[in-house]
């Protein structure tokens, strides 16, 4: 059994894939921001008349706070390599590789640490900060059964 995966050069799928596999991290990065701007308050508060390092603190964490939501742009932007068409990647019961006209690489499914399963991909997850993303329409009917009957019997899926 092989399924191959046609993974699209679009920025904007890339973007969204991306923005979905980071959710989970943006309510820390989100507490995170909040602290330190409490913190800048707090030393505001308690000395007023040296209030300049309160201040650095909470337009610090205001600003880290904006940018939160670019994260996944910034994210895509800078690892071009996504962006190179075509991506092909195919799944075999013993591995995933991923190839495109620069670049390929191969991961044994021990690698593989949780596959999320959106209305329109898969995420698949490997470590803290790799991921693939499985574009449902990158692949037919037939293939799209394959991965999801792989995916059940790696204990990946219900």
């Amino acid at each position: 059994m092989q399924v191959t995966f046609e993974v699209p050069s679009d920025r904007r799928h890339w973007v969204r894939a991306t923005r979905r596999a980071m959710r989970p991290y943006m309510v820390t990065i989100t507490v995170a921001c909040l602290i330190i701007v409490l913190a800048g308050a707090t030393l505001v508060a308690l000395d007023p008349d040296e209030a300049g390092q309160g201040i650095g603190f909470i337009v610090l964490g205001l600003v880290l706070l904006s940018l939160g939501p670019l994260l996944p742009w910034l994210t895509v932007r800078m690892q071009k390599w996504m962006l190179t068409p075509p991506l092909t990647i195919t799944v075999t019961p013993e591995k995933l590789a991923s190839r495109s006209a620069t670049t390929s690489s191969e991961f044994a499914w021990s690698a593989v640490r949780r596959v999320q399963e959106t209305s329109d991909m898969w995420l698949v997850r490997l470590g803290r900060s790799h991921l693939l993303m499985l574009p449902k329409n990158g692949t037919d009917e037939t293939g799209r059964q394959e991965f999801r009957h792989l995916l059940v019997e790696r204990g990946l899926a219900r």
